[in-house]
């Protein structure tokens, strides 16, 4: 019998496309998370970014709830301006702005034969803007490369076992509505989308710009006994993740990945 830990994007609840290659070691405990959004980008070496933003997370066994945790994070507004760098010179920022981030994460803790682990999240509004940073002098800012604006915006994962039956995730993800503009998706019309998402819908790809609704990366195990099966005992669900692969922006190539709404559960 052989055992191999993957990470998997796929559309629940049929197997897709393995990633890249095998994930990290199973987290030593159950657990979930959430956050509202984040940001990192590498340019020339350089990485910058936008650590996590109302973050909530809570484990089982290993920590100090024992029996189970609740946790919630709230962010009532928040207007954010990161730097972006190639070398020591920054050439281009993301400005987040938002009202009524919330977080939670949760788990009624070990039964007798069954776990069940929760994680969602709730974004009132939120804009990001990407653009690039003139050097004083230069004149007016620069049309934005890339807006995204969000409202009522969702996220959610949920883990689950009974003994002897087999571990359960799911996720889901969507917005009351959602527009993205700018010259990186084209500079024409703008990219709408309103209510529910489909697991990985790709709304846009082209150029070194991949965005996604409801990505969802699934973790587990494939054991071959000889037959092969897929065991998931992990997923999180993202609402949104713009991917950025060498994009040139200000004459330096920029990657990096944009996420809002992330929710996490891992169940062993």
């Amino acid at each position: 019998m052989t055992f191999t830990d993957f990470s998997v994007l796929a559309a629940l609840p049929v197997l897709g496309l393995l990633a890249a290659g095998p994930a990290s070691a199973a987290a030593a405990v159950p657990g979930s998370s959430s956050y509202a959004v984040s940001a990192s980008f590498t340019s020339g070496g350089t990485v910058t970014g936008l650590a996590p933003v109302a973050a909530a997370q809570g484990a089982l066994p290993g920590t100090l709830q024992p029996s189970g945790f609740d946790v919630s994070a709230d962010v009532a507004a928040i207007n954010s301006t990161t730097g972006i760098a190639h070398g020591k010179k920054q050439f281009a920022t993301l400005t987040v702005t938002g009202t009524t981030l919330h977080s939670h994460a949760s788990s009624p803790g070990f039964g007798v034969d069954n776990l069940s682990l929760q994680a969602d999240g709730l974004i009132s509004s939120i804009t990001l803007n990407l653009q690039l940073y003139p050097p004083p002098g230069a004149g007016p800012l620069p049309q934005p490369l890339l807006t995204i604006t969000a409202v009522s915006v969702t996220s959610g994962a949920n883990g689950s076992f009974v003994v002897p039956m087999a571990d359960m995730v799911s996720a889901n993800g969507g917005f009351g509505s959602l527009s993205i503009s700018g010259s990186l998706v084209g500079g024409t019309a703008p990219l709408t989308f309103s209510g529910a998402a489909n697991a990985n819908t790709e709304l846009f790809s082209s150029h070194g710009v991949t965005i996604t609704l409801n990505r969802n990366l699934i973790s587990g195990l494939i054991s071959c006994t000889p037959k092969c099966l897929f065991s998931p005992y992990g997923i999180t669900a993202d609402a949104l993740v713009v991917d950025l692969n060498k994009v040139k922006v200000g004459g330096k190539r920029l990657s990096g990945q944009i996420v809002v709404g992330d929710s996490a559960v891992t169940l062993h």
